[in-house]
């Protein structure tokens, strides 16, 4: 591992709202351009995204496409189950991420698919992944012994009647 430094000692982006804010499912986080993506997800399986839009306390897919401001990760919840009750597909957020290009992801998804290594890739979504859902950390160190990545969530979830500590996740690798 030698002499490199940590990507946490390089400069940040700009705080984002929930910096010093214990966050909720009624924080604004999100960034609405996953939620557009979703309704395109919806209509390529043949689905008309306005009531489930409209369902999920949004408004219309004419106001989600113009949206600018972070959404709650309480909405997001709503509007994924929603979806997934329409389409009959629990997979449906696979689908999304799969057809989602890196781009997408803001300056997050450029930094990453232009890095040299894997180590780059996850040092960009360490610094840049609070501009895209502000609930959610991701740490990249190195050890003694090891490089360990780990991501887990601010906010205290639920979905589906399990326990926050059961729903929530924190994911290393070696």
């Amino acid at each position: 591992m030698g002499n490199r430094s940590s990507i946490s000692d390089r400069p940040r982006p700009p705080a984002s709202p929930v910096d010093d804010v214990a966050p909720t499912l009624d924080t604004p986080a999100v960034h609405p351009t996953y939620l557009r993506l979703l309704c395109q997800t919806l209509r390529s399986h043949g689905v008309d995204p306005e009531p489930v839009v409209h369902a999920a306390g949004l408004g219309s897919s004419a106001e989600l496409a113009a949206r600018d401001t972070l959404v709650t990760q309480r909405a997001v919840n709503v509007l994924v189950a929603a979806c997934e009750r329409a389409t009959g597909r629990p997979w449906l957020g696979l689908a999304l991420g799969m057809a989602v290009p890196a781009a997408a992801h803001g300056p997050m998804g450029v930094a990453a698919a232009g890095s040299r290594d894997l180590r780059q890739a996850l040092g960009a979504l360490e610094r840049y992944l609070p501009t895209r859902n502000a609930t959610l950390r991701c740490r990249l160190r190195d050890t003694p012994r090891e490089r360990r990545w780990s991501w887990s969530s601010a906010c205290r979830w639920t979905r589906r009647g399990t326990s926050s500590s059961a729903w929530s996740s924190r994911r290393c690798c070696a």
